[in-house]
């Protein structure tokens, strides 16, 4: 299972039993509609593959999210997770500080809004900044 678009990437990874979520620099010209097309795709990968893991790996989103974007991302993504069965979400961080604030927004209003999901997805989210530790702690 591969997608791929000038935004992202999704590829299946088998050795994590999991999907690989890959932004490109050509975020930096998504629009708001061209970020909700990104998350459906996430989202249909998600409900196909029902990945343990996710690498998340933003080193390269240049597309800050915004509060109500966060918020329908959450209410998009989240069921997803919690359907999959997903138990790990290993996010590399993006060098631009306002794409990492926004993503770490993004994770926090899921854990404060996502009632049964709360806990789970607080304890099996982990920020790295080499891809080699993020897939290491995912193996586990």
């Amino acid at each position: 299972m591969s997608l791929s678009s000038e935004f992202l990437t999704i590829t299946q990874l088998p050795e994590i039993h999991g999907i690989q979520i890959q932004w490109h620099a050509d975020s930096i010209r998504m629009s708001e509609e061209d970020f909700r097309q990104a998350i459906m795709a996430e989202k249909a990968a998600i409900d196909a593959v029902k990945p343990r893991a996710i690498l998340a790996d933003t080193l390269n989103m240049r597309y800050t999210i915004t509060p109500e974007l966060q918020k329908w991302h959450n209410s998009i993504i989240a069921p997803s997770f919690r359907a999959a069965g997903t138990r790990k979400l290993a996010i590399l961080v993006s060098q631009d500080l306002f794409v990492h604030v926004s993503i770490e927004q993004l994770i926090e209003d899921a854990i404060m809004n996502q009632e049964n999901y709360i806990n789970s997805l607080n304890e099996v989210t982990k920020y790295f900044s080499s891809r080699e530790a993020a897939l290491e702690w995912l193996k586990l």
